[in-house]
């Protein structure tokens, strides 16, 4: 029984530890406090670092001690974790996913098998890609230029990336008084093996391409 609680003493530890190493080089750690993140990831490191001191220091003494230590700690460790998942607060509200992803979007992916969503981290132009196409009536023939694809949807895109489509991004006008939602330019008025100058992020993958929300550069 003396090993039992020195061993789930140990788990109890490396629990925490993982913890802080997802929040530290994963940032998918979050209290849904904003800034009070910061004193929640804190308070996490702190636990962990008392919780090593500890365990190190009854190393020699009775097995109770690492029971009371155990059972201590695994409480604080599910109260963290709940407070990270279905208790996080106003900022970033639990969305059922077992970590917080930073600048989480959906992006459709379509396919002859059907539709499904992905969330990927999109943080604002992180993945911004400017590039020159040509336009085929349908969709752009790349020509040149930087396309930025967040790398969990690289499996979804047919590559090298010969061709493409694009939606146009939207401008808040003021329209009778009212803020409408107005496209930059209609796919219909572009010009036939035209070249253009384009910026934009994806916003979608349909069959094998990506899909980029965009403006037309001069």
């Amino acid at each position: 029984m003396s090993n039992f609680w020195k061993i789930f003493n140990l788990l109890v530890l490396g629990f925490l530890i993982s913890l802080c190493v997802v929040g530290t080089f994963f940032k998918q750690i979050s209290f849904g406090l904003g800034l009070g993140d910061l004193f929640g990831i804190a308070f996490l490191y702190a636990a962990t670092l008392i919780h090593i001191v500890l365990t190190f220091s009854f190393r020699k003494n009775k097995t109770n001690r690492y029971m009371v230590l155990s059972l201590i700690f695994l409480v604080l460790s599910i109260a963290i974790s709940l407070k990270a998942t279905i208790w996080r607060g106003a900022e970033y509200r639990w969305n059922g996913d077992l970590f917080y992803t930073p600048c989480a979007k959906d992006i459709q992916i379509e396919n002859p098998k059907g539709i499904r969503n992905v969330k990927v981290s999109m943080c604002t132009m992180t993945y911004y890609s400017k590039f020159l196409a040509k336009w085929d009536g349908e969709k752009m023939k790349y020509i040149s230029g930087e396309i930025l694809i967040p790398e969990k949807l690289k499996k979804y895109i047919k590559y090298p990336v010969e061709y493409l489509y694009i939606e146009s991004a939207y401008a808040e006008q003021i329209v009778d008084g009212v803020g409408k939602q107005v496209p930059y330019f209609d796919l219909n008025q572009l010009e036939l093996n035209n070249e253009y100058t384009l910026g934009g992020e994806i916003n979608k993958v349909k069959d094998g391409r990506p899909v980029f929300v965009v403006r037309i550069k001069k």
